[in-house]
């Protein structure tokens, strides 16, 4: 009974350990400190390896760090899978996966990932459009148009499932003219 009550207190430390971290990474972030912010997340999540945010906010940080953009993206994409699996109902760890696939050519794999997303929020405009544009980029702009219609239905003041819906409606009038 005791070493579960220490087993038990130990873990209780470490995720104490991991907000504080965390904490501490948000406020570098808002100070414009990147670096620290970088390492306080990673911080986060080597002392609690089971919390989400460390690894989500990881991801942020990641992409904004250095080497190459395709890099930086894969960086994120694994900080961001990590989030997704820790906490599979968040629709936010999964957009955030579909969007970084998306930047890395990934299609397929995004739209699975951007329909997770519209799973678990399906009122959210921003998870509507990112399926949109992951149905579109998979090479099905007819069934995108819908998905983006309901992303403005949504979020009628979000300029950008219209802006990319006008673009797709463009793109496959020039499609059906060529056939």
């Amino acid at each position: 009974v005791l070493e579960d009550h220490a087993q038990h207190m130990l873990v209780a430390a470490r995720r104490g350990l991991a907000a504080a971290r965390v904490g501490v990474g948000w406020g570098a972030l808002r100070d414009g400190e990147y670096g620290k912010a970088t390492a306080a997340f990673g911080a986060a999540g080597a002392a609690d390896p089971s919390n989400a945010e460390a690894w989500y906010l990881q991801g942020f940080t990641a992409r904004a760090g250095s080497g190459t953009r395709e890099i930086r993206l894969r960086q994120a994409l694994e900080m961001f899978r990590k989030a997704a699996a820790l906490e599979p109902g968040e629709a936010e760890y999964h957009r955030l996966v579909a969007a970084t696939l998306l930047q890395l050519g990934q299609p397929a794999e995004a739209l699975a990932e951007a329909r997770k997303a519209v799973a678990a929020e399906p009122n959210e405009a921003r998870h509507r459009n990112l399926l949109a544009r992951a149905v579109a980029a998979a090479g099905q702009g007819r069934e995108a148009i819908p998905e983006y219609q309901r992303a403005m239905r949504l979020d009628g003041d979000d300029i950008q499932p219209r802006d990319t819906a006008d673009r797709t409606r463009r793109l496959l009038a020039r499609y059906m003219e060529g056939l």
